[in-house]
């Protein structure tokens, strides 16, 4: 893994479903760096997706989060800028590929970005493609320990409660997420040694219809 440049990773989106759209990034490196940004969208969200995050659209199809309005970028700015963000980690650590970790990157995070970059322009999903090497997935390390770590669920934050981990109750954000990942993958025992034996490829990675039951 030394190789690699590691950074955890979380989406908010419109529903649970293949075609909602990204709404918000959310990342943090293993140095400490954050990138956080909103995305313009006009597709309406899944009553479950807004009692998850907090956000809906206005009549004028502004985003909002918990009633107030967000500062928000056009969709291809956006992931430009999610782009650059980790391509400048690269830049910086002289190492040209990088892993991603979420929770549920194998069935909701990495399907629902290819899905969204695909649809958006097929150049950036190129870019993103040459780019990150690999994925990991606190889900399935978290479910592989269940026993060891006296997990009674596999949720993030229901992780992170029997770990003692505190963390911000509400609604779900991705950078917060993001941020919640890193300590839960910390916490956990994860390491160089262990994830690089379970790192996932573009290929392994598809949508489950429980998706909503296995992340909340």
């Amino acid at each position: 893994m030394s190789s690699f440049v590691v950074v955890f990773v979380d989406f908010e989106a419109t529903g649970f479903y293949r075609l909602a759209d990204i709404v918000e990034i959310g990342a943090v490196s293993e140095s400490g760096s954050t990138f956080n940004v909103y995305l313009d969208t006009t597709e309406k969200f899944e009553k479950d997706a807004t009692e998850i995050t907090g956000m809906s659209l206005d009549p004028n199809n502004r985003l909002l989060k918990d009633g107030q309005e967000l500062d928000t970028v056009g969709r291809k700015e956006g992931f430009d800028l999610f782009f650059k963000f980790l391509l400048d980690l690269c830049i910086s650590t002289g190492k040209s590929k990088l892993v991603l970790v979420s929770h549920g990157a194998t069935f909701f995070d990495m399907p629902l970005l290819r899905a969204n970059l695909l649809r958006l322009d097929l150049a950036m999903w190129q870019q993103f493609n040459g780019l990150v090497f690999r994925f990991c997935d606190t889900f399935r390390f978290a479910k592989a320990a269940k026993y060891r770590l006296g997990l009674t669920s596999l949720s993030l934050r229901n992780i992170a409660k029997s770990l003692g981990l505190c963390h911000e109750g509400g609604h779900h954000g991705a950078l917060s997420d993001a941020l919640l990942t890193k300590r839960v993958s910390k916490a956990m025992g994860m390491n160089d040694m262990n994830m690089i034996h379970s790192l996932i490829k573009w290929d392994n990675i598809a949508f489950r219809d429980d998706i909503k039951i296995r992340l909340v």
